[in-house]
């Protein structure tokens, strides 16, 4: 059945022809909508003209930590790759101002099956949030420990303009608390809580073997380091992929966000510190640089600067730089080891806070400090936007530099660059494997402002969901042609049971045309979708996620089928 696309009673649009009936309006969500004869869909490409704004988030501190208040537009200067560049937007936004909302996240009335991701709307709060993320997968146990003892003294010191959201990684996301400034619902939270171990950190960490017999020794050895080198790359692909939801759930909050990750333990190499055979270091060594670029990119795209907290404290080791081997030949020993393995953490830890804008916090015991100073480094914000004068718009790095034009000297923080991409290079699979793995983050995808509406049909025993979808028009990306503004969004529904299993999904490509007349309207209203979904009898929860297959933006919502119906996985 041909896909119908109504705007106030006038066709506007088309789509492509899908199995099940879906109806697609620019009205909003509830209201009826008549029928129209679809109009013939054509697939000329469109002409695309590139006007993107680059937009940079700017700290500027004296070097006694203080910030600079009160710079004009006309005190900055921004290269692009070293060429200066227009500054076309500028604005200070300072912690001490508001935003003004009518209500805030805590006190917001839930409308009855009315789901959404639209964050903003819930604000109330200053132009700078900050998300503590306790990092459980990559922190010994006693670290753990102490940073949360840490953690705890700093929430019980928050300020009436902090706005502080609590996450914790372990396999994947946790919420423990999203964004409030009440330090008691933090801690409530936070006491809730209750810290494990990292069964991959400790397998990625094998204690080099010591029999008396080299021979045995590198054997055990080699069989150690394949099995650490796997449970490291794991925790680096878990890592990258939180960071990256992490991005795509606070992508509309507006303003600098800050996400202090709490850590110990996250390397940029493997390899290097490793002993084959006597006294030679591995020479096989692989870098995880493309992966940190990954999550380097990922916050960038959505205004999220990057503090890390070596969980560690002031760090130091024991034992003996080189020791002898059996043989009596002199290896690398356990000093040497930590040493090395120290290095490379770290290292880490500031390539990311240096690409974000943000800043490393390592060896001081003041953990909570640390976290109070990552708060306080926004607290005057100056927002940059310019439009780049190149044409290269080919995906490659362009190195950003900000000069501020002031008496003294001062620190200037943000982000290093960013990547000249216009289009999402994503064939038909990796579509579908970023659509699913959206749909299985615990976290909300906030880059396509979404509402959707379930309501419950039950007949014959059988559970069918009326879900009615509303797209932010201005998230989705339409290029005119030849008077017609088209696009193509993805949908991917997801039912999952309550232990992670997927009961079923259904997934379809909206193909946009709209009319030059309707765009207006279109901006208004938004974009409607509605299906009739059968729902499968043991499922508990629908993941919805809409994609923009011409920018890769993704916004989801997570439906909790019991808010729904009666008895989430079971029928009438």
């Amino acid at each position: 059945m041909p896909l119908r696309v109504s705007h106030g009673g006038r066709a506007v649009a088309l789509a492509a022809a899908l199995v099940a009936p879906f109806t697609v309006s620019t009205q909003q969500p509830g209201k009826s909508v008549p029928a129209q004869k679809p109009l013939e869909a054509e697939q000329r490409p469109a002409v695309r003209v590139t006007t993107r704004l680059v937009q940079l988030h700017v700290v500027v501190h004296t070097y006694r930590e203080e910030p600079v208040r009160g710079l004009k537009k006309e005190d900055f200067v921004v290269f692009d790759e070293g060429q200066p560049q227009e500054i076309a937007q500028f604005s200070e936004e300072s912690s001490e101002a508001r935003r003004p909302a009518a209500a805030t996240a805590e006190t917001a009335p839930a409308a009855t099956n009315l789901f959404s991701n639209r964050v903003e709307q819930r604000t109330g709060a200053p132009p700078t949030v900050t998300v503590i993320l306790m990092d459980e997968l990559n922190t010994q146990f006693n670290d753990k420990v102490y940073a949360k003892d840490q953690v705890v003294k700093f929430l019980q010191q928050v300020q009436p303009n902090d706005r502080i959201a609590l996450y914790v990684l372990r396999n994947d996301i946790r919420v423990l608390h999203e964004f409030t400034s009440d330090a008691t619902r933090l801690l409530k939270a936070l006491e809730r809580h209750r810290s494990g171990h990292s069964s991959k950190l400790e397998a990625s960490e094998p204690e080099p073997a010591d029999t008396g017999d080299q021979q045995i020794d590198n054997w055990l050895n080699t069989a150690n380091e394949r099995m650490s080198d796997f449970f490291t790359r794991n925790r680096v692909n878990i890592t990258v992929a939180a960071m990256q939801g992490i991005a795509r759930h606070l992508a509309r909050i507006p303003g600098r966000k800050n996400l202090v990750w709490v850590s110990s333990s996250f390397p940029i190499n493997i390899g290097l510190e490793r002993e084959r055979g006597p006294g030679n270091m591995s020479p096989n060594t692989e870098s995880f640089q493309s992966e940190v670029s990954k999550a380097s990119r990922a916050l960038n795209e959505a205004n999220i600067a990057i503090y890390p907290v070596d969980a560690r404290g002031l760090v130091s080791w024991s034992g003996p730089l080189i020791r002898m081997n059996p043989s009596g030949r002199p290896i690398a020993g356990p000093g040497a080891m930590a040493a090395n393995s120290l290095y490379y953490t770290q290292s880490t830890m500031i390539l990311l806070a240096e690409n974000t804008g943000g800043r490393a916090f390592r060896n001081t015991n003041d953990i909570k400090g640390s976290i109070r100073k990552a708060v306080d480094d926004s607290r005057v914000t100056y927002v940059l936007g310019f439009y780049p004068r190149h044409e290269k718009w080919d995906g490659r790095y362009r190195a950003l530099k900000v000069r501020v034009n002031r008496k003294g000297e001062t620190r200037v923080r943000h982000r290093r660059g960013y990547y000249a991409t216009t289009e999402a290079p994503f064939g038909p699979e990796q579509r579908k494997a970023a659509l699913a793995e959206a749909a299985v983050s615990p976290l909300e995808a906030g880059s396509i402002g979404l509402t959707a509406r379930v309501e419950p049909v039950i007949a014959a025993g059988v559970r069918t969901a009326l879900i009615e979808l509303r797209l932010e028009s201005k998230d989705v990306s339409l290029q005119n042609t030849d008077g017609t503004w088209r696009g193509s969004v993805d949908l991917y529904i997801l039912q999952r049971i309550a232990d992670g299993r997927v009961a079923g999904f259904w997934h379809h490509t909206l193909n946009l045309n709209v009319a030059d007349a309707a765009r207006p309207q279109l901006a208004r209203d938004g974009i409607v979708a509605s299906k009739h979904l059968p729902v499968a009898p043991e499922a508990t929860e629908l993941r919805i996620v809409v994609r923009d297959n011409s920018t890769a933006l993704l916004g989801s919502v997570i439906v909790p089928l019991g808010n729904v119906f009666p008895a989430a996985g079971k029928t009438e």
